[in-house]
C-alpha cells in the first residue's frame, strides 16, 4: 500500500515537472515594437461638397473665395470658380441676405419700387440731402434740357447722354416695335461718381444707375451702358409694364449688350442649372435695392429667361408679350410660362437644359430678331460700349 502511494506521487511530480518545462521553453507570440503595431483605422472625416457663397462686393467684379478645407489623406482641391449664389439662407454672420426658396411678401428684395424717389421705402432716406444735391445740377443746352449734370461734369457728358438715349430708343424700337414711339423723353440726372450716386439713393453699392421715374446714372464709368439699361426700364414703365422684373432686367441687359455675367469667376453659370431662383420670385425681385449677391443672381437669371424665350419659347416675340402685358391679357406671374409654352416640370427641365449652353451664347454677335426697321435686325454699328 505504501509502495503504491509512492509510485503515484512520483507520477504526479513527473507530470508537473514536464508541464513546467513546456511553459518555460514554449515560444512567446511576436508582437513587435510599439512602432510596428498599426493603430486601428480612423473613421474618414466628412467634408461637405458645398460651401456657403462668398459675399460679392460688386455684381460685375471678381468674387473672391478662400481655399476649401483639406483632410489628412485627401487630395488638395484644385482652384476652381467660386461657388455661385445659393438659394439657401446664409449663416447668421454673413451680413447680407441671399436668395431663398421661399417667396415672401414681406421680403424687401421682392418689392418693386418704380416711382419711389431714390427707390427709398417709407421711413428710409439717402445718406445725403438728395433734393439739395439735385438742385445744383445744370440743365443741358436747347433740345437737351431734360438732361441735367453735376457741375463737376462737362457739357460733353450731356451730349454723350443724348446720343445714347437716341440709340437706346432705336434699339428698343427694333426689339419691341413701333409702340416705343409713344414714349416721352425721360428726365436724366448725370452724377459725377458712383459714390455720389449711391449716397443719394437707397441702392446697393454695385449700382451704376437706377430708374425712379427719372434716369439717374453715374458718369464716372459705364455711362453708355447704364443709359441704355435704364432707358429700357423707362420705356417699359411708360408702356404700362411695371413687371415682371425678369422681363425688365432681361430686356435692359439685352439692349445694353452687357456681358459681365459671362465672367466665369462669378460662378453664375455653375449655379443656374441646378439652383436657379423660383420663377415666381423673378416677377417681383428688385435687384437695385437688394444686396449685391442677390442682385447678381437676379440679373443673370433674368437675361437667361429672356434668351430662353427668344430661342426656345413658343411665343418668342417680346414686343407682343409687352403689348399683352400692357393690355392685361397676360399677367406678370404667368408671362414666362405663357411665352415659353411650357409649365411645371417641363418648363424647369427645358430651362435647365438651355442654360447649360448660355455662356457660349454671343450676346454682341447674335442679337435677337426685332420687330422694327432693318428687317428686325440690329445694325452692326449699334450696341453698348
Amino acid at each position: 500500500m505504501r509502495l503504491r502511494n509512492c509510485l503515484l506521487l512520483l507520477v504526479v511530480v513527473g507530470f508537473l515537472a514536464l508541464w513546467g518545462a513546456f511553459l518555460l521553453w514554449a515560444p512567446s507570440p511576436d508582437v513587435g515594437t510599439s512602432a510596428e503595431v498599426s493603430a486601428p483605422p480612423r473613421p474618414r472625416a466628412s467634408v461637405s461638397s458645398t460651401r456657403p457663397p462668398e459675399r460679392a462686393r460688386d455684381s460685375r467684379a471678381e468674387v473672391r473665395t478662400d481655399e476649401g478645407p483639406t483632410v489628412a489623406g485627401s487630395v488638395t482641391p484644385t482652384v476652381s470658380a467660386p461657388p455661385a449664389p445659393s438659394p439657401r439662407p446664409p449663416p447668421s454672420d454673413q451680413g447680407q441676405a441671399q436668395p431663398s426658396d421661399e417667396v415672401r411678401s414681406d421680403d424687401p428684395r421682392l418689392r418693386v419700387r418704380w416711382g419711389k424717389p431714390a427707390l427709398c421705402e417709407e421711413g428710409t432716406r439717402p445718406l445725403v440731402d438728395r433734393e439739395a444735391l439735385l438742385s445744383s445740377f445744370v440743365a443741358g443746352p436747347e433740345g437737351a434740357e431734360h438732361i441735367r449734370r453735376h457741375p463737376d461734369l462737362s457739357a460733353s457728358h450731356v451730349e454723350v447722354a443724348r446720343e445714347m438715349l437716341d440709340r437706346a430708343h432705336r434699339l428698343l424700337r427694333m426689339l419691341l416695335g413701333a409702340q416705343v414711339d409713344a414714349v416721352r423723353a425721360p428726365s436724366v440726372f448725370l452724377y459725377s461718381s458712383v459714390e455720389q450716386l449711391v449716397s443719394a439713393a437707397c441702392v446697393n453699392r454695385a449700382t451704376r444707375g437706377y430708374y425712379d421715374g427719372a434716369i439717374h446714372v453715374a458718369a464716372e464709368r459705364d455711362l453708355s451702358e447704364s443709359l441704355l439699361h435704364e432707358y429700357s426700364h423707362h420705356v417699359l414703365n411708360q408702356l404700362g409694364v411695371r413687371k415682371p422684373m425678369w422681363l425688365h432686367e432681361g430686356i435692359a441687359m439685352l439692349v445694353a449688350r452687357e456681358t459681365w455675367w459671362q465672367d466665369p469667376r462669378l460662378g453664375l453659370h455653375d449655379w443656374l442649372p441646378e439652383g436657379h431662383l423660383p420663377f415666381e420670385a423673378l416677377v417681383d425681385a428688385f435687384p437695385h435695392t437688394a444686396d449685391e449677391l442677390f442682385a447678381g443672381a437676379v440679373y443673370y437669371q433674368s437675361i437667361a429667361m429672356v434668351f430662353f424665350i427668344r430661342v426656345r419659347g413658343a411665343r418668342p416675340d417680346l414686343g407682343a408679350l409687352v403689348e399683352q402685358l400692357a393690355r392685361g391679357e397676360v399677367s406678370p406671374r404667368s408671362a414666362f410660362a405663357y411665352a415659353a409654352g411650357r409649365e411645371g416640370r417641363a418648363l424647369h427641365e427645358a430651362f435647365r437644359d438651355y442654360v447649360h449652353i448660355l455662356p457660349v451664347a454671343s450676346l454682341p454677335g447674335a442679337p435677337p430678331e426685332g420687330r422694327g426697321e432693318g428687317k428686325g435686325r440690329w445694325s452692326s454699328g449699334s450696341g453698348g460700349d
